[in-house]
């Protein structure tokens, strides 16, 4: 079964997109879609760019800034990502659609087109905006979300740092990973298809790259979710998430301040795993 991906144009998306690439048993090409403006030109210029410097670190400043002047700045957990992983292809330039859709998933045109292309087909999305519940009407395909956090103990947006930043070692500990779930209309608090922790959280050098970590997981099992989906008569059940009262964190919420706190928790939390591991040994 072939199924579209809807996400953000940002560097670390990038590496689902590269992972999406490929056709479906029928031969049919998976199609991604991104949420930015229509651009021919940039679009033209990010694969280019992709192509070229497959593979690279971003070792030299020249590198960095061929792939900020199609990304725009890049984050901390983007240049983890990449240090940790080096930069995609981006098969899907080769093997799928891959196009621009607009800045908003949520106009009639985006999900008439959606919907239109492929009917009857499950929608994956990686995304900051939250869809209307257009999307979720009685009778329409599900949506499946990947999200860079174990459900349901950090939801919402930069969930995990935010989890840093408060402390909560446990919490911390608790969702460090991710999870693939059923979008309903609420945030991030749909039914549980997958969910895997991070088998040592505090085994990176720093929140960015255990961040880099978490994405990498949720790509991976969406892209296995979708792969179940596509075998005949597939059906995936999920496990509905409890009612708790869980806080949701808000993209408001994470300034500079916010981030440095988490960053210097993280390292703090890891030293003392380092030298509780020294003791133990």
């Amino acid at each position: 079964m072939t199924s579209p991906l809807l996400c953000e144009p940002t560097l670390h998306a990038a590496f689902l997109v590269d992972a999406w690439g490929g056709r479906s048993d029928s031969g049919t090409a998976h199609p991604v879609y991104i949420r930015e403006a229509a651009d021919p030109a940039l679009l033209e210029r990010r694969l280019a760019v992709h192509a070229e410097l497959a593979g690279s670190r971003l070792d030299t400043r020249q590198e960095r800034s061929q792939v900020e002047a199609v990304y725009g700045a890049l984050s901390p957990t983007d240049l983890a990502m990449v240090r940790m992983f080096g930069l995609p292809r981006l098969r899907a330039q080769q093997d799928a659609p891959y196009r621009q859709s607009g800045t908003t998933f949520n106009s009639v045109e985006a999900r008439g087109l959606i919907r239109g292309e492929w009917p009857g087909r499950p929608v994956f999305v990686f995304l900051d905006e939250i869809l209307a519940p257009d999307w979720l009407a009685v009778g329409d395909p599900p949506v499946i979300n990947g999200h860079s956090a174990v459900l349901p103990h950090a939801r919402g947006m930069h969930a995990l740092e935010q989890v840093a930043a408060s402390g909560d070692r446990e919490r911390f500990l608790r969702a460090a990973g991710a999870t693939v779930h059923y979008v309903d209309p609420g945030v991030d608090t749909g039914a549980v298809i997958r969910a895997e922790r991070l088998p040592e959280p505090f085994g990176y050098e720093s929140l960015w790259e255990c961040k880099a970590g978490a994405f990498k997981l949720a790509f991976d099992l969406l892209t296995q979710v979708r792969t179940q989906l596509s075998e005949p008569g597939a059906v995936l059940l999920g496990t509905p998430q409890p009612g708790d009262d869980t806080p949701t964190f808000r993209r408001r919420t994470f300034d500079a301040g916010t981030a440095g706190r988490a960053a210097a928790q993280y390292t703090a939390w890891r030293t003392e795993t380092e030298e509780w591991g020294r003791r133990a040994g």
